[in-house]
């Protein structure tokens, strides 16, 4: 039996989280790139502080929904604490990124690509996660 609601929830966080998602894994890819191919490094940091903005704004437009939003499909302080878990994330690879520029690194390692290929399968499964199935409405 379909559920009667009064007024219907707002569905574009899904979207939103997809987008967040996809943006993580965006970030990690980059990262990705600059370690096991490890030329270039300014232009590939700034890809990265491109996608840690945009990343930014995701955060933003869930904030601004959730301000205007009566009835949300999950809790707000969920939907909240998520989003920034998310982009949490994309700021420590931004970070790394950073740091590899700062520190002047001429190479990586093993290890450092290991670290990163983990980062990369880890943005993918939250990619697949967030919130994969859109409820009708």
């Amino acid at each position: 039996m379909a559920r009667f609601q009064l007024l219907p929830a707002e569905n574009r966080f899904y979207d939103l989280f997809e987008n967040g998602g996809a943006n993580l894994l965006r970030a990690a890819e980059l990262l990705q790139d600059l370690i096991d191919n490890f030329e270039q490094p300014e232009v590939k940091a700034m890809r990265i502080v491109e996608v840690e903005r945009a990343g930014d704004t995701i955060v933003h437009q869930i904030d601004e929904l959730l301000h205007k939003t009566l009835i949300t499909p999950i809790d707000p302080q969920e939907t909240q604490q998520r989003s920034e878990a998310i982009d949490d994330v994309v700021d420590i690879i931004e970070q790394i990124a950073s740091i590899i520029l700062l520190y002047k690194v001429e190479s990586t390692t093993a290890s450092a690509r290991q670290l990163v290929a983990v980062l990369v399968a880890s943005a993918r499964e939250i990619k697949s996660a967030t919130f994969p199935a859109k409820i009708p409405g």
